[in-house]
Protein backbone atom coordinates (compact mmCIF):
# COMPACT_ATOMS: atom_id res chain seq x y z
CA UNK A 1 0.00 0.00 0.00
CA UNK A 2 1.11 3.67 -0.87
CA UNK A 3 1.48 5.73 2.03
CA UNK A 4 2.20 9.22 2.85
CA UNK A 5 6.21 8.71 2.87
CA UNK A 6 6.10 7.68 -0.95
CA UNK A 7 8.16 9.22 -4.08
CA UNK A 8 6.46 12.22 -5.31
CA UNK A 9 6.71 13.98 -8.75
CA UNK A 10 6.93 17.92 -9.35
CA UNK A 11 3.24 18.91 -9.72
CA UNK A 12 4.25 21.17 -13.18
CA UNK A 13 5.91 17.83 -14.69
CA UNK A 14 3.94 16.89 -17.84
CA UNK A 15 2.07 13.35 -17.24
CA UNK A 16 2.88 10.93 -19.77
CA UNK A 17 0.53 11.36 -22.78
CA UNK A 18 1.99 8.75 -25.56
CA UNK A 19 -0.74 5.94 -24.64
CA UNK A 20 -3.66 8.71 -25.63
CA UNK A 21 -1.38 9.88 -29.12
CA UNK A 22 -0.95 6.36 -29.80
CA UNK A 23 -4.58 4.97 -29.65
CA UNK A 24 -6.09 8.54 -31.77
CA UNK A 25 -3.55 7.46 -34.41
CA UNK A 26 -4.47 4.06 -34.90
CA UNK A 27 -8.15 5.45 -34.55
CA UNK A 28 -7.26 7.90 -37.57
CA UNK A 29 -5.49 5.44 -39.58
CA UNK A 30 -8.32 3.11 -39.20
CA UNK A 31 -10.96 5.82 -39.94
CA UNK A 32 -9.29 7.73 -42.65
CA UNK A 33 -8.71 3.87 -44.21
CA UNK A 34 -12.30 2.55 -44.25
CA UNK A 35 -13.77 6.23 -44.86
CA UNK A 36 -11.18 6.41 -48.25
CA UNK A 37 -12.41 2.39 -49.14
CA UNK A 38 -16.47 3.26 -49.08
CA UNK A 39 -15.94 6.57 -51.58
CA UNK A 40 -13.89 4.72 -53.92
CA UNK A 41 -16.36 2.08 -54.05
CA UNK A 42 -19.03 4.61 -54.35
CA UNK A 43 -17.39 5.66 -57.64
CA UNK A 44 -16.96 1.69 -58.35
CA UNK A 45 -21.14 1.29 -57.32
CA UNK A 46 -21.60 1.71 -61.20
CA UNK A 47 -20.35 -1.71 -62.05
CA UNK A 48 -21.91 -3.29 -58.78
CA UNK A 49 -25.49 -2.05 -58.59
CA UNK A 50 -26.97 -4.57 -55.94
CA UNK A 51 -28.39 -2.84 -52.41
CA UNK A 52 -26.33 -5.29 -50.54
CA UNK A 53 -23.02 -4.13 -52.12
CA UNK A 54 -24.16 -0.38 -51.89
CA UNK A 55 -24.78 -0.89 -48.18
CA UNK A 56 -21.68 -3.32 -47.26
CA UNK A 57 -19.44 -1.92 -49.68
CA UNK A 58 -19.88 1.42 -49.26
CA UNK A 59 -22.30 2.61 -46.30
CA UNK A 60 -21.02 0.57 -43.66
CA UNK A 61 -16.94 1.46 -44.39
CA UNK A 62 -17.26 5.23 -44.30
CA UNK A 63 -19.60 4.95 -41.40
CA UNK A 64 -17.18 2.73 -39.42
CA UNK A 65 -14.78 5.16 -40.78
CA UNK A 66 -16.57 8.60 -39.87
CA UNK A 67 -16.67 6.63 -36.09
CA UNK A 68 -12.60 5.92 -35.95
CA UNK A 69 -12.03 9.36 -36.40
CA UNK A 70 -14.18 10.32 -33.50
CA UNK A 71 -12.93 7.81 -31.26
CA UNK A 72 -9.34 9.31 -32.35
CA UNK A 73 -10.54 12.56 -31.54
CA UNK A 74 -12.04 12.08 -27.73
CA UNK A 75 -8.36 9.57 -27.50
CA UNK A 76 -6.69 12.86 -28.55
CA UNK A 77 -8.74 15.48 -26.24
CA UNK A 78 -10.54 13.71 -24.20
CA UNK A 79 -12.96 15.31 -22.10
CA UNK A 80 -11.83 18.52 -23.50
CA UNK A 81 -14.61 18.29 -26.08
CA UNK A 82 -17.01 18.07 -23.58
CA UNK A 83 -16.30 21.61 -22.30
CA UNK A 84 -15.57 23.36 -19.28
CA UNK A 85 -17.86 21.67 -15.97
CA UNK A 86 -19.64 23.74 -13.92
CA UNK A 87 -21.58 22.30 -10.92
CA UNK A 88 -25.29 23.27 -9.11
CA UNK A 89 -26.84 21.92 -6.09
CA UNK A 90 -29.80 19.40 -6.56
CA UNK A 91 -31.93 19.70 -3.82
CA UNK A 92 -34.47 17.23 -4.93
CA UNK A 93 -35.36 14.16 -2.49
CA UNK A 94 -35.94 12.22 -5.65
CA UNK A 95 -32.97 12.64 -6.90
CA UNK A 96 -30.77 12.86 -4.21
CA UNK A 97 -31.76 9.11 -3.08
CA UNK A 98 -31.66 7.49 -6.52
CA UNK A 99 -27.94 9.29 -6.54
CA UNK A 100 -27.03 7.25 -3.01
CA UNK A 101 -28.79 4.64 -4.42
CA UNK A 102 -26.59 4.19 -7.58
CA UNK A 103 -23.67 4.12 -5.44
CA UNK A 104 -25.35 2.37 -2.75
CA UNK A 105 -22.02 0.04 -2.52
CA UNK A 106 -19.80 2.87 -1.96
CA UNK A 107 -22.29 5.23 0.28
CA UNK A 108 -22.24 1.90 2.73
CA UNK A 109 -18.10 1.78 2.84
CA UNK A 110 -17.75 5.73 3.67
CA UNK A 111 -20.73 5.73 6.40
CA UNK A 112 -18.41 2.80 7.86
CA UNK A 113 -15.26 5.42 8.05
CA UNK A 114 -17.31 7.95 9.55
CA UNK A 115 -18.51 10.16 6.58
CA UNK A 116 -22.20 11.39 6.41
CA UNK A 117 -24.29 12.47 3.56
CA UNK A 118 -24.28 16.14 3.09
CA UNK A 119 -25.97 17.16 -0.53
CA UNK A 120 -25.90 15.63 -4.12
CA UNK A 121 -23.68 17.88 -6.51
CA UNK A 122 -24.81 17.95 -10.06
CA UNK A 123 -22.17 19.05 -13.14
CA UNK A 124 -23.59 20.54 -15.70
CA UNK A 125 -23.12 20.68 -19.13
CA UNK A 126 -25.52 23.30 -21.29
CA UNK A 127 -27.85 21.31 -23.99
CA UNK A 128 -26.45 23.23 -26.66
CA UNK A 129 -23.13 21.16 -26.07
CA UNK A 130 -24.89 18.21 -27.30
CA UNK A 131 -24.43 19.45 -30.82
CA UNK A 132 -20.88 18.92 -30.91
CA UNK A 133 -21.58 14.89 -30.61
CA UNK A 134 -18.93 13.85 -28.62
CA UNK A 135 -20.54 15.20 -25.67
CA UNK A 136 -23.69 13.42 -26.59
CA UNK A 137 -21.47 10.12 -27.19
CA UNK A 138 -20.43 10.33 -23.43
CA UNK A 139 -23.58 11.37 -21.94
CA UNK A 140 -25.49 8.33 -23.88
CA UNK A 141 -22.34 5.98 -21.99
CA UNK A 142 -23.31 7.15 -18.55
CA UNK A 143 -27.01 7.08 -19.05
CA UNK A 144 -26.18 3.39 -20.05
CA UNK A 145 -24.59 2.83 -17.23
CA UNK A 146 -26.99 3.60 -14.99
CA UNK A 147 -26.00 7.62 -13.67
CA UNK A 148 -28.29 9.75 -12.64
CA UNK A 149 -29.17 12.56 -15.28
CA UNK A 150 -31.05 15.20 -14.67
CA UNK A 151 -32.37 18.01 -17.48
CA UNK A 152 -32.48 21.55 -15.72
CA UNK A 153 -32.74 25.03 -17.33
CA UNK A 154 -31.61 23.99 -20.22
CA UNK A 155 -28.79 21.77 -18.77
CA UNK A 156 -28.13 17.90 -18.40
CA UNK A 157 -26.68 17.53 -14.58
CA UNK A 158 -24.53 14.40 -13.61
CA UNK A 159 -25.97 14.21 -9.80
CA UNK A 160 -23.29 12.12 -7.49
CA UNK A 161 -23.55 12.61 -3.62
CA UNK A 162 -21.49 14.45 -1.74
CA UNK A 163 -19.94 13.04 1.96
CA UNK A 164 -18.31 15.10 5.10
CA UNK A 165 -15.72 13.32 7.23
CA UNK A 166 -17.25 13.34 10.90
CA UNK A 167 -14.27 16.00 11.79
CA UNK A 168 -15.27 18.04 9.01
CA UNK A 169 -11.79 17.84 6.83
CA UNK A 170 -12.47 15.96 4.23
CA UNK A 171 -15.42 15.82 1.42
CA UNK A 172 -15.81 12.52 -0.50
CA UNK A 173 -17.76 11.71 -3.56
CA UNK A 174 -18.10 8.41 -5.81
CA UNK A 175 -18.72 8.26 -9.12
CA UNK A 176 -18.30 6.16 -12.22
CA UNK A 177 -14.35 5.81 -11.80
CA UNK A 178 -14.07 5.72 -7.60
CA UNK A 179 -13.95 7.76 -5.20
CA UNK A 180 -12.52 11.21 -4.69
CA UNK A 181 -11.19 12.08 -1.10
CA UNK A 182 -10.59 16.33 -1.23
CA UNK A 183 -9.46 18.29 1.74
CA UNK A 184 -8.53 22.21 1.64
CA UNK A 185 -6.27 24.16 4.04
CA UNK A 186 -6.33 27.28 5.02
CA UNK A 187 -3.21 28.57 2.83
CA UNK A 188 -5.30 27.11 -0.02
CA UNK A 189 -3.39 24.12 -1.22
CA UNK A 190 -5.68 20.93 -1.68
CA UNK A 191 -5.10 17.73 -0.92
CA UNK A 192 -6.78 14.73 -3.45
CA UNK A 193 -6.51 11.28 -3.04
CA UNK A 194 -8.74 8.86 -5.65
CA UNK A 195 -8.30 5.18 -6.00
CA UNK A 196 -8.60 5.05 -9.46
CA UNK A 197 -5.75 6.35 -11.95
CA UNK A 198 -5.74 9.93 -13.00
CA UNK A 199 -3.59 12.78 -14.52
CA UNK A 200 -0.52 11.38 -12.05
CA UNK A 201 0.11 9.10 -9.74
CA UNK A 202 1.55 11.21 -7.04
CA UNK A 203 2.14 14.86 -7.62
CA UNK A 204 2.82 17.36 -4.83
CA UNK A 205 3.41 21.12 -5.04
CA UNK A 206 2.65 24.37 -3.22
CA UNK A 207 -0.81 24.09 -4.42
CA UNK A 208 -2.40 20.88 -5.19
CA UNK A 209 -0.96 17.13 -3.54
CA UNK A 210 -2.73 14.79 -5.43
CA UNK A 211 -2.59 10.69 -5.07
CA UNK A 212 -3.97 8.46 -7.46
CA UNK A 213 -3.85 4.82 -7.26
CA UNK A 214 -6.06 1.55 -7.49
CA UNK A 215 -7.61 0.23 -4.21
CA UNK A 216 -10.06 0.18 -2.21
CA UNK A 217 -12.11 3.02 -0.66
CA UNK A 218 -10.85 2.34 3.06
CA UNK A 219 -7.31 1.71 2.06
CA UNK A 220 -7.16 5.20 -0.04
CA UNK A 221 -8.83 7.11 3.01
CA UNK A 222 -5.76 5.69 4.88
CA UNK A 223 -3.75 7.41 2.64
CA UNK A 224 -5.48 10.39 2.86
CA UNK A 225 -5.38 10.44 6.48
CA UNK A 226 -2.08 10.19 6.53
CA UNK A 227 -1.20 13.17 4.15
CA UNK A 228 -3.80 15.41 5.53
CA UNK A 229 -1.61 14.28 9.48
CA UNK A 230 1.41 15.24 7.57
CA UNK A 231 0.46 18.58 5.68
CA UNK A 232 -2.09 20.43 8.58
CA UNK A 233 -0.11 22.34 11.17
CA UNK A 234 -1.16 24.73 13.42
CA UNK A 235 -0.82 27.43 11.02
CA UNK A 236 -1.90 25.87 8.07
CA UNK A 237 -5.15 23.72 9.48
CA UNK A 238 -7.70 22.05 6.93
CA UNK A 239 -10.60 23.35 6.65
CA UNK A 240 -14.15 22.68 8.49
CA UNK A 241 -16.36 24.20 6.11
CA UNK A 242 -18.85 21.89 4.85
CA UNK A 243 -20.76 24.21 2.82
CA UNK A 244 -21.86 23.53 -0.83
CA UNK A 245 -19.40 26.46 -1.82
CA UNK A 246 -16.56 24.83 0.01
CA UNK A 247 -16.78 21.63 -2.10
CA UNK A 248 -17.26 23.37 -5.17
CA UNK A 249 -14.40 25.54 -4.80
CA UNK A 250 -11.96 22.86 -4.37
CA UNK A 251 -13.66 20.62 -7.30
CA UNK A 252 -12.96 23.67 -8.91
CA UNK A 253 -9.40 23.85 -7.89
CA UNK A 254 -9.13 19.92 -9.20
CA UNK A 255 -10.33 21.01 -12.42
CA UNK A 256 -8.23 23.62 -12.93
CA UNK A 257 -5.17 21.02 -11.95
CA UNK A 258 -6.15 18.30 -14.03
CA UNK A 259 -6.19 20.47 -16.94
CA UNK A 260 -2.98 22.35 -16.71
CA UNK A 261 -1.50 18.23 -16.78
CA UNK A 262 -2.82 17.43 -20.10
Amino acid sequence: MQSAGAITQDAGAKPKVASGQKAAAIYFAWGFLLAFRGFVDLKLRSFHPSQAYFLLGVCLPILLGAVGCLLGLFALFGMKLVGSADYEEIADLGIEQRARDRFDIEVQQLSSLGFGYVFTSGEAMSLVRILLIFPAIVYLQMWMKGEVLVLRGGKLLLAVPVFCSSDGRAFAHPNALGTTFHTAFRSGQVLITKNYKSVCDSCEGPDVVMHASVGTIPGVWQIHEEWLDKLETAANPATRDRSYQAYTDVTHREDSFIKSQR
